[in-house]
């Protein structure tokens, strides 16, 4: 007979010291409403999940950089614009700064460019790709719209002159933890040329004890600000909600948060984040860095995490998957 069975009392202690794992420790430690049922059996993970990176380098096919050192004015829409309106337009597309459609997209350096346009073009509304692609004189296209040289444009691949003025990221990534949780993280950064922006990052933890699975995610959404945007060089500031979320409730908490993405060098992409703040009680900061390798639009990472909630430490490694939309 096992030790547990020996007794009514011994069987509720049993049970009870075997449901007390990290996850729940955490939870007491934010003031995490109680859970007294079972987690599912859908929290279960597959510890060998993360497969390892392959093929990081690839060859990149030889294209035409989109030219930098073009000048701009538009004629506008419907209608004769009027001198007024002609000036304001010069000085306002004169020169921008603008997204390539991915890092290193086309031949270029870095993740964004400066662009002057060439005064003599004129705008078009391109809402389809299709009429893009009929456009052989177009020298560049700016989200939906097209600038066109009107006599001796060059025919260059659409794609090959898509600049944009935001940028959508959305990343996948798979871990473990020093005391084998398993770790899986999905977010997202949406990124303007005004500056502003928005990121959000979720992981669920899974922890495997002898009777059951536990489980829980961590996340915060914040709005961000920009402030330095250059070709190799992005750097950010945040703040947002944080929170914890499993079958029993939440715990809520506030969020400051900080990232550098730096491109130095064609294919590699090196990120940096911080966040600090709490949950409920307990203060709450988080720190990772991952490098990257730039595949056309995916972008395949590994990198390093370390989390504190109260004391609590929730260190990891972890691999992922990133795409430029």
């Amino acid at each position: 007979m096992g030790v547990c069975s020996a007794s009514a009392a011994l069987v509720t202690f049993c049970a009870l010291t075997a449901h007390a794992g990290k996850l729940d420790e955490l939870r007491e430690r934010t003031d995490h409403p109680s859970d007294d049922g079972s987690s599912n059996d859908d929290d279960k993970s597959d510890d060998d999940g993360c497969s390892w990176l392959q093929a990081l380098f690839s060859s990149c096919p030889g294209q035409t950089q989109i030219q930098e050192t073009e000048e701009v004015e538009t004629t506008g829409g419907g209608g004769v614009p009027s001198a007024a309106d002609v000036e304001r337009q010069r000085e306002a597309l004169l020169m921008g700064h603008y997204f390539l459609p991915y890092p290193y997209a086309f031949g270029n350096r870095g993740n964004s460019l400066d662009l002057k346009l060439r005064p003599d073009l004129e705008a078009s509304e391109c809402s389809e790709p299709g009429y893009c692609s009929e456009l052989s004189t177009v020298a560049v296209c700016i989200d939906s719209t097209c600038y066109a040289r009107p006599a001796d444009g060059y025919a260059t691949a659409p794609e090959q002159r898509q600049l944009r003025s935001m940028q959508l990221q959305l990343f996948a990534d798979l871990g473990r933890d020093h005391d084998g949780l398993v770790r899986g993280t999905l977010g997202g950064v949406v990124s303007t040329t005004m500056g502003l922006g928005l990121d959000t990052r979720w992981t669920y933890w899974v922890e495997t004890q002898p009777n059951e699975t536990d489980s829980l995610w961590l996340g915060d959404v914040n709005l961000r600000w920009e402030f330095l945007q250059t070709r190799f060089l992005q750097l950010a500031l945040g703040a947002g909600p944080r929170a914890l979320v499993d079958g029993a409730g939440s715990s809520w908490g506030a969020n400051v948060t900080g990232a550098l993405e730096l491109y130095p060098v064609r294919p590699l992409v090196l990120r940096v984040e911080g966040d600090f703040g709490n949950l409920s009680r307990a203060v709450a900061y988080e720190g990772q860095a991952s490098l990257g390798v730039e595949l056309n639009r995916v972008e395949l990472y590994a990198g390093a995490s370390t989390l504190r909630i109260d004391g609590l430490n929730f260190d990891s490694l972890f691999a992922g998957v990133r795409a430029h939309l």
